[in-house]
């Protein structure tokens, strides 16, 4: 056999310069069966002949390359890849593809070898990035025609994997939008361009993250609305501002709470008005100030203290204190009670300043005919209270009559013995001695 690439040894020439090691380079094979054609059938028999092109063997030789072959044109793929994945690529973004002639393939992982994407913007860690996904159709190209080095430049909507929204009812409509992963949600940015009803649709099937490092305005020309069916929180770094035209209502269906580290300013044109159906507490730590221009009505339906732990000061024009049933002024040494029966003071009571009487015969009462002022001057006016004990020295007198006379046997005072066995305090104008008759001690006059 005579193969090209291989050498034989050539003797028994005339010519010794062909007597030598040769190498095969090229074989042609030419034959002819004249059985075929009818009108050559008689003429000749069958005949094989060849041609070999040899060259020393010593001398080098290298046959040329065989020219690659070129693939023109855009070829239809669809996006393949291993059971039971949806999206399958390598760390370039490359996928596996499956071509309609290729009948070797199974549609599996090892149809081709990884084949590289088109984006739209490619560049170090930055551009677009959609990975074409197994079933996808895709248009491929080959680098300069190499079959090895296939390119997905396109992808395009059949039959079988139809456009994401119906046409060409919404032919107005642009839209990005991907799938789930392994389920039947998806993410989407559209774009309605129908007059009248432009839209900038955004829809997050989990979560949306928006970052802005600088600054950022949103201009709204009608309403606005939003709705979170669960938390909110809101931080802000230095100065908040926000302006209502006209109204605001603010629903809030069960606590909240307000805390402000510095200081608070409300300022309110007209009324204010604070329903409350509960209780209400407010804990003041310093001063309260409160300006009032025309009139401060406080009703309470039922009871109300004001309770000051040192001085409780009001001033006023007029002053005017009333009880339904009674009016009760009490301190330390004694109170004033008002009621229907009239006026009771309790305890000692001095009065500086004379003292005037309207009605009756009196038109004025000297003050010092009346022992009720006998305490104003102490350097001219004498005044003691007596304390009761029994012959043990135990005061065991308590709310006890008591009856005390002067030195000439006129009746000073009466009363009760106090919760400590004290008769009432008794003005005198002199020194002198008194008599105290205690129970039901007979009086002599």
């Amino acid at each position: 056999r005579v193969i090209p690439g291989y050498g034989f040894t050539l003797e028994g020439l005339i010519n010794p310069a062909f007597n030598q090691d040769w190498l095969v380079v090229r074989v042609e094979h030419q034959g002819y069966q004249t059985g075929v054609m009818e009108e050559e059938a008689g003429e000749a028999g069958n005949r094989y002949e060849n041609k070999l092109f040899l060259i020393p063997h010593h001398k080098p030789w290298r046959s040329p390359q065989t020219p690659r072959p070129i693939i023109r044109g855009t070829q239809v793929a669809h996006v393949v890849g291993p059971e039971g994945e949806e999206i399958y690529c390598d760390e370039w973004g490359r996928v596996k593809l499956q071509f309609p002639w290729d009948r070797r393939g199974n549609f599996d992982e090892h149809s081709s070898c990884w084949v590289r994407v088109m984006q739209g913007w490619a560049g170090a860690q930055y551009g677009n990035m959609m990975i074409p996904r197994i079933g996808d159709e895709v248009l491929v190209k080959f680098l300069h025609g190499d079959p090895d080095q296939p390119i997905v430049t396109g992808r395009t909507y059949h039959s079988t994997t139809e456009p994401p929204y119906l046409l060409p009812k919404h032919k107005t409509r642009t839209t990005i939008k991907s799938k789930t992963h392994k389920g039947n949600g998806f993410n989407e940015l559209r774009f309605e361009d129908e007059q009248g009803q432009e839209e900038i649709f955004l829809h997050a099937e989990k979560d949306l993250n928006h970052i802005v490092k600088h600054d950022e305005t949103t201009q709204v020309g009608n309403n606005r609305t939003e709705q979170v069916t669960r938390d909110e929180t809101c931080h802000i770094g230095n100065n908040r501002t926000e302006t209502v035209a006209q109204d605001e209502d603010l629903t809030i269906n069960r606590d909240q709470t307000h805390s402000i580290g510095r200081n608070r300013i409300t300022k309110v044109e007209q009324d204010d008005i604070l329903n409350i159906n509960n209780s209400r507490y407010v804990n003041v730590h310093g001063d309260t100030i409160i300006h009032v221009g025309n009139e401060l009505n406080i009703d309470i339906a039922q009871n109300g203290s004001w309770e000051a732990g040192e001085v409780f000061e009001q001033i006023c024009e007029t002053f005017d204190l009333e009880g339904y049933e009674q009016v009760e002024l009490s301190g330390p040494g004694g109170s004033i009670i008002i009621n229907r029966e009239g006026i009771t003071l309790v305890g000692d009571v001095y009065i500086e300043g004379e003292l005037c009487q309207e009605g009756g015969e009196a038109e004025g009462v000297s003050p010092f005919e009346t022992l009720i002022n006998n305490a104003i001057t102490p350097n001219t006016y004498y005044s003691t209270r007596l304390d009761v004990y029994d012959i043990y020295g135990r005061c065991n007198e308590k709310k006890v009559p008591y009856t005390i006379l002067d030195s000439q046997g006129e009746r000073v005072t009466e009363g009760m013995l106090d919760e400590d066995a004290r008769t009432g305090r008794v003005y005198r104008e002199t020194v002198e001695q008194l008599k105290v008759y205690v129970g039901k001690a007979k009086i002599e006059s």
